[in-house]
This record gives C-alpha cells, structure tokens and sequence, in this order.
C-alpha cells in the first residue's frame, strides 16, 4: 500500500494562492494539456470567503430505515421507531448531530443516473436515465452515444481542479468509461481508483466478461478495477506520474465469474490472497482497499491546498458480502432473518462503511484540516426492497424502494457536517427541497468557479440543473432555492404530447441488468410500440407550494405500491414486490407534508391542482434529452 509520503510525490500540484478581481480564467490544475476540450473556467469570489476542503460521501442502494438517525425517532407519518441494535451508525449518528440533516434530499431511482447528475450538475433526464451497460455504444453518436454522461458534458471535479483545488475519488463510478473523457480522470480527478460498473465481487473485483475470440460465445470475466493519476499506489501501479489505466496488481489474485451475482458471503474465499499491489486488510475486501488509498492521500496531503475527495463505497449494493468479523457482530440477527442472513450481512456491511467514515473524518482531524472541511453524505438511490428481500435493505415507514418513484426510491438519507459549518447551523434538521445534482453548483460557489458548462454550451447540450445551497449552508437563509423537482425514469410509455416517439429511442439497449433483481426490473420497451405511441423520461414532479402544501404528481404505472415493516426482511418474507402496482395514469396526486407516506391519492379532489402539475410536467418533459 502507497505510503503518505509516496502519495504526497505522485502528483505534481503546486499550491497556488488565487486572488483575482473582474473577469479571471483559469485552467484545470493537474491535469493533461487539452482537458475537458481545453475550455477554461471562470473563477468567482468563494461563497464562504475561503474555499474548504470537500468530501464527499456516496453510498449505494442505503436504506432509509438502515441509518441510526432514522431510528429512536418520531419517523414520517407519526411513528415513533425505538433505536435497535441491528443498526448500528455511531460515526454517520455523530456527524449529523454535529451537522444538517437533510430530511427532503431527493436523489434518482438508481445508481447510474443518480451518480452521473452529481458530477455533472444535471437532472438525470438532461443527461442520463438509464443504468445501462458500460460498454454499449452508438456509433451514430460519438458525443452521447456511449453509457453515463455526454462527452462534452463538464465534470464536477474539473470545476475544482480550476479553482485550484486537488482532485482525488475512490470507489464506484458508474458514470461512463467508452473514452478517456469518460472516466473520472477525464471528469477532472487528478487521482482516482475505481470500478465502473454497477457492481462487481467485492473479493475479486470481477463483473461481467469479454468475449474470446472463436470460442462459440465463452466470455473471460474482466477484473474492474482503473487508477488515475499515480496516487493509488506504488511501483507498476504508482510509477510517479500522471495517467490512467488498469489497476496492475491492486487486485486480489482470483478471478470469479459470479461477478454481481455473487451469492451471500461472509469472509474472504481460500483463492482470493492480495495482489502484489493489493491490501491484505480485512482479505483484501474491496472497500477496504478503497478506504486505505484515500487514508494515505489524506495523510499526505498539503493542508494548505483545498482538498475534494469523493469517496464512493460499493456497499451496501449487492452482491452481500463482508468480512467475517462484521457479520459475527449481527449475529443475534440470524434467528429471525432470512435463511440467507440478507439482513444481518446487510447492516454488517453498513457497519463497516460507517467504520470507514469514522476513520476518514479521523484523518481530516490529525491532519488539522476538520475545521476547514465541509462534510456532504448522500445515498445514490432508496434501498432495494426488490426480490422478497434478497438485496437486504429496509425503507420503513416510507413506500417503495430502489427502482421507483415513491418516496422509498428517491427520498434519500442524507446530511452535511463538518468544521467548515457556522455553529448556528449545527445540529438542525431542514426539510428544503434539495436533489443530489444540487452540490454541482454549490460546491462550485463555495471552491470560488461559475458552475455554468461551458464546454456542453458551445456542444448544445443541455444546461445544468443545479441549485447553489450554500446560502443554507452558511446560515443566511432556510429558504430552498429550489420550489420543483421533476422525476425522471427510464424510457416509459405514456400520453404526455411532449415525450417523443417510442421509434426514437434504441429498443436494444439494455435498460437494466442486474441479476438479483427477481422480476422487478422496468420493462424495456415493446418489440412493436403502437405506431405513434410516446415514451417519457420525466414521470413524476414534487412542487413546494409553502403554506400550500408540497404536493407530488406520480403519472403512469408505478411498481413496488408497498410498504416494509420495521425488521425487513426476515424469516416470514414471502413476496414479490413487482406485484405490488399503482396504475396512477394521467396522475395520482400527494400531498407529502401532510402524508409522507404516499397512503391518500387526492387526484380527484383536486383537479384543477392535477392539471396545473401535468402542465408542468409537459413543460419538463419537453426539455428532456433523449
């Protein structure tokens, strides 16, 4: 594993005190000659008056009921929900009481699209709807024609490196990776490691599979696993200098077909021993490889050069699979779970990603740094209630999960913290409407660069979407910036005039592929639309009246119409989620204040309201990027 001070060497950022008056640009530090295009950035005036250290933290598939903040509480609709000891946060609990919860942060129904919105500042219909395959392509297309975002499209963290901010991500990316402008390196991380697809096995790092040639269709599973930049390790990995490619050696020495489909595992397989350049703790589990990088960038790092580090765990995704410690300290679970140990592993796992947070935030504070840090934490989508359980997570109260539109799905766990904030601001919970797109801009005005993309504006691609929330976060105002929300989906039928023809998206693309999903997926689109038949990927809309409610428009057929119970899933599991169906058509209407959770359509009371919201959702809709 690379040593601080082999980190600190790799990469060549030199520090530089910006001070500029009227119209400065500047490009990208520590990054190729020719990045994003070559297009400069305009640099402003930091929102905070001094531009903070950033670290971001992305979760997957984390479950509403599986965060300690939403226990031993009054939870949405009224219940009170007592603390258990199955879910077991301290370090996340500590941060948010330190911090803002954000009750209303709304993130997308899965992980792609989710992910690629935060680092491009868009609403997922502007820029990626779909969790497809990394590796399918449109050769009609060189722009857009690939999985993730859009080429011209610029990333979050090449905003940053402008304003002269080093650039680190560790984790999963799931944002595309068909050319180098996709990867996060060609987003603007100086140093990355990272897999790109939507999962793999945490103990071999291998998905999916390559086709060998002449062989009738046999395929060699591919180990996921991509460095940037010289800082994730040393030798063949490292060598000092700038550039990207295959992690050599960082991997275990065992190759597995199962990929995402692993099934439930506990401790590390008697074929999987570290690689040369790999991380022998906890077996070499994934996560932990991750998390020992990012220690030792910390550990080396300037403190007197703002730092973004986006740290993006593979838990709590699938497969279900931890170290063997973790799962022995759930153990009381097992006579009450499924007869797979979906749940205990589950918040084993949770308990090992808070552990990893706990030991991040621990670094920032030996290193000085707490202070100035500003501490973002997100789930990418609900918890996947999908499969009679198999994937382990649990949104109670709320309805629905991963791979919907109710509020399980899209509603998120999510706060900041930190050093950074004022200590008026410590410990509230605010209920504003914000997305997980919105820290584009507000990281932006806070690093002290206009968030406005100008690479995809000489493209003519769509704008960003995101609203600047440092004003909340620095204490001036409770007020949103944002009043609307609208939902995206996947490509769907429906009788929105807006949406396009079904005829003009690609019916071969595969929309969503993920082996433990057991009938739940949304349905690719028929072999033979109705002619003139339309499809949408805007579904949905949230519109904050104030005093006049915080109403919800649903619109066509919205799956998993379900709720769990607070222990999901367990012994007595017995149902398939994608049986569960609201057919909500021109509109089911919510008032979400007042019914969070999603239990009295009140469409047919309130016509001319469902109206006014369908005419939005048209005007979205019209926008959409297909």
């Amino acid at each position: 594993t690379a040593t601080a001070a082999t980190i600190a060497h790799m990469l060549p950022i030199i520090a530089i005190a910006f001070s500029w008056t009227g119209d400065t640009w500047a490009e990208p530090q520590g990054l190729p000659a020719g990045h994003n295009g070559g297009v400069k950035e305009r640099l402003t005036t930091p929102a905070g008056g001094r531009r903070p250290h950033i670290l971001m933290i992305l979760f997957d598939d984390y479950g509403w009921a599986d965060a300690g903040w939403h226990r031993n509480y009054t939870a949405p609709g009224g219940e009170f929900l007592p603390a258990t000891p199955e879910v077991a946060t301290p370090h996340l609990d500590s941060l948010v009481r330190e911090g803002i919860e954000l009750d209303r942060h709304y993130v997308y129904k899965y992980c792609s699209p989710s992910r690629s919105a935060l680092q491009s500042g868009r609403n997922p219909y502007h820029v990626n709807p779909l969790n497809a395959e990394p590796t399918i392509s449109n050769p009609d297309d060189p722009v857009s024609g690939f999985q993730g975002i859009p080429r011209n499209m610029t990333g979050l963290a090449t905003k940053l490196a402008a304003a002269g901010y080093r650039t680190a991500g560790f984790g999963k990316w799931d944002a595309g990776m068909a050319t180098p402008d996709h990867t996060p390196h060609g987003r603007g991380y100086q140093t990355a490691l990272n897999y790109f697809h939507h999962c793999n096995d945490y103990w071999s790092f291998t998905d999916g599979g390559c086709p060998v040639p002449y062989s009738g269709g046999d395929k060699v599973p591919i180990v996921d696993l991509w460095k940037a930049g010289g800082g994730a390790g040393e030798g063949r990995l490292g060598e000092g200098r700038l550039g990207e490619g295959p992690a050599w050696g960082a991997n275990n020495t065992c190759v597995r077909d199962c990929g995402c489909g692993c099934s439930v595992e506990v401790g590390p397989p008697a074929e999987c021993a570290a690689g040369p350049l790999g991380d022998p703790w906890w077996g070499g589990y994934e996560d932990s490889l991750f998390e020992k990088h990012a220690l030792a960038l910390v550990e080396g790092h300037d403190a007197a050069v703002p730092l973004f580090l986006f740290f993006a765990p593979h838990i709590v995704h699938t497969p279900l699979q931890v170290p063997q410690e973790y799962a022995d300290r759930f153990a009381f679970i097992a006579p009450t779970d499924k007869p797979r140990h979906q749940r205990q592993v589950y918040h084993a796992m949770v308990s090992f990603a808070d552990d990893i947070v706990g030991n991040l935030t621990a670094a920032f504070k030996r290193k000085g740094m707490w202070d100035d840090t500003l501490v973002v934490f997100s789930t990418d989508n609900g918890g996947p209630v999908y499969g009679n359980g198999t994937a382990g997570a649990n949104n109670f109260p709320l309805r629905g999960g991963k791979m919907n539109n109710w509020e399980g799905g899209i509603r998120g766990n999510a706060f900041v913290s930190g050093g950074f904030l004022p200590p008026s601001r410590r410990g509230i919970k605010w209920d504003g409407l914000a997305a997980l797109w919105d820290w584009y801009a507000t990281f932006s005005a806070l690093a002290g660069v206009d968030a406005t993309d100008h690479r995809a504006a000489k493209a003519s691609l769509p704008p960003i979407d995101s609203h600047d929330l440092s004003a909340v976060l620095l204490g001036k105002t409770l007020a949103s910036p944002r009043a609307e929300l609208p939902i995206g989906t996947e490509p769907r039928l429906s009788n929105l005039s807006s949406a396009p023809l079904c005829a003009s998206y690609n019916r071969a693309t595969p929309y969503y592929d993920e082996p433990s999903v057991v009938g739940d997926e949304p349905k690719p689109l028929p072999d033979s639309p109705p002619p003139g038949s339309r499809c949408t990927t805007v579904s949905a809309l949230i519109v904050d009246e104030g005093k006049g409610g915080l109403w919800k428009l649903l619109t066509g057929t919205v799956e998993q119409a379900m709720y769990t119970g607070p222990a999901y899933p367990n012994s007595t599991t017995d149902e398939v989620s994608s049986h569960f169906v609201s057919h909500c058509g021109d509109g089911c209407l919510f008032e979400l204040r007042a019914d969070p959770l999603e239990t009295s359509d009140l469409a047919s009371r309130h016509p001319q309201r469902l109206a006014r919201l369908r005419a939005k959702l048209e005007a979205y809709e019209a926008t959409a990027f297909n």
